[in-house]
């Protein structure tokens, strides 16, 4: 699909804030290929994009920062919120090691509520069903769940990550080309 598709947004560049669960390194190196990926496939359909990859941001708030000068979580949250005020479309990952992912925790329901967000969901024990996502998900995904605009579900057990970011970046056209 996405050879047919050559867009043309009106935008010269669409900004996207790229978050997940970023606890493990097994987390942060998908997290890392899959935003590469993007990159890649979207210039494929000269979809120009740029990512603010949360990620890279607490890796320097953890990695470097002498703890006298280390920025306070408030102004972490700040940092955050204005790239995520300055992004069109969210893109988050759904799933997590563990129950309390914290994807997103930086994001109010106000700061959501103008953008287009996309969630994947590659975890097969995780659907969106309701029932199944009260047994192993918390309440904060739940909630970020029923803000998606479209969830992208990707749980056969597939390690095609190239094929996952095909379905994102084609999403990611339908918001630009129809933002209603």
């Amino acid at each position: 699909m996405l050879d047919e598709i050559k867009p043309n947004t009106g935008e010269e560049e669409v900004k996207i804030y790229f978050t997940g669960p970023m606890h493990t390194q097994a987390e942060r190196i998908w997290n890392r290929m899959f935003k590469k990926e993007l990159e890649k496939q979207a210039k494929s359909c000269y979809l120009t994009i740029k990512i603010f990859f949360s990620q890279d941001m607490a890796k320097k708030i953890i990695r470097g920062a002498n703890p006298l000068s280390a920025p306070t979580e408030h102004e972490i949250l700040e940092k955050f919120s204005v790239e995520l005020d300055q992004s069109k479309i969210v893109v988050t990952i759904l799933d997590g090691s563990n129950n309390h992912n914290g994807v997103l925790l930086e994001a109010s329901p106000h700061e959501l509520a103008n953008k287009k967000i996309i969630g994947i969901l590659t975890d097969p024990r995780k659907t969106k069903s309701i029932e199944s996502f009260s047994i192993f998900g918390t309440l904060r995904t739940w909630d970020i769940m029923e803000k998606c605009d479209k969830i992208i579900e990707d749980c056969k057990f597939n390690e095609d990550i190239k094929g996952l970011a095909e379905k994102v970046i084609n999403q990611i056209i339908e918001f630009c080309v129809n933002p209603a």
